[in-house]
């Protein structure tokens, strides 16, 4: 279970790094595009 729940932050992590980078990669959205990605992000948890 702890090695799972460590694998499932890890994920998330991941998820919001890439989420930060997009949206700082595209400056023109980024309000919307991470109010539209952050869902999938609290669903990884």
């Amino acid at each position: 279970m702890e090695s799972q729940k460590t694998q499932i932050n890890n994920a998330a992590n991941q998820l919001e790094k890439s989420v930060d980078n997009a949206a700082s990669n595209e400056q023109q959205q980024p309000a919307r595009k991470s109010r539209k990605l952050r869902p999938f992000a609290v669903m990884a948890c």
